[in-house]
């Protein structure tokens, strides 16, 4: 018996001179599992504002250039998308629950390490927050829930670290992804160690870092100085654990009369 097809729908444009048409075509955006993390780099509105960002973007492009290199030699399906001071990484969920735990420790040692490259090469500190869920990627648009999941993670996670919903990503963390996520003792939410790279026979890093948040407590202020603190307790923590104490951070401030203190 034959049947009646509705035509698919055309969307006519006229600019200029000439037409422009796109056939809509159903179900060509379709969603997917991912993993997904947004980032905010915090502290680039500062840099534009006072004409600083030439340097800053250069070598933010050269970070994002190796991030590349590296999307590619995993063969192109980790998507990583810029827009001003916001990155959106991500990549598909395997079907296989032993695989998507590989998966998603190769996601986030990427990101921890994009992380680190970021913190060396411009001093910068990063938030954001990781996910999972159902996402459509290409190269012109990202959709879905998991974006959303993951601004919402970057906006809760209110220091500067890359913290981890735990009510959707808990079942892809394994022994093999352990050293890469710890708990903050003061509220017990998970997020990236990026310091976990860091080698005890290595202490050329360590001391890389301690200059990057010696040059942050410069510009100590009230808005900034729980950021900092924060920034410094994880990374008093990295020192004691590799028993340099010569290299621990003390700073403090005072507001409204009470004084703060790091040590």
């Amino acid at each position: 018996m034959a049947s009646l097809t509705e035509p698919p729908k055309k969307i006519l444009f006229s600019y200029g001179e000439k037409n422009y048409q796109a056939t809509v075509k159903k179900n060509s955006c379709l969603f997917k599992k991912h993993f997904c993390c947004f980032i905010d780099i915090l502290g680039t509105s500062n840099a534009v504002m006072y004409q600083k960002d030439q340097e800053f973007i250069d070598e933010f492009y050269a970070v994002l250039d190796i991030c590349s290199q590296i999307q590619k030699d995993k063969g192109n399906y980790i998507s990583i998308k810029t827009f001003s001071d916001n990155i959106c990484i991500s990549t598909p969920v395997p079907e296989d629950e032993d695989e998507a735990k590989i998966e998603f420790f190769e996601f986030l040692k990427l990101i921890s390490l994009f992380q680190l490259m970021i913190v060396y090469t411009t001093g910068t500190l990063l938030r954001g927050g990781v996910t999972a869920g159902e996402l459509f990627v290409d190269d012109n648009i990202i959709w879905g829930k998991a974006i959303v999941d993951a601004v919402a993670a970057e906006k809760n996670s209110k220091f500067p670290r890359i913290m981890i919903n735990e009510e959707y990503c808990c079942r892809y963390i394994s022994d093999k992804t352990a050293p890469l996520v710890i708990k903050d003792p003061h509220d017990h939410k998970k997020f990236i160690n990026f310091l976990c790279w860091i080698k005890e026979e290595n202490n050329q890093d360590l001391n890389r870092f301690h200059d990057c948040l010696k040059k942050q407590i410069t510009y100590l202020s009230n808005e900034n100085y729980e950021k900092i603190f924060w920034t410094c307790e994880y990374y008093n923590y990295v020192a004691k654990h590799f028993n340099r104490s010569d290299l621990v951070i003390s700073a403090s401030i005072n507001i409204d009369g009470k004084d703060y203190k790091i040590d």
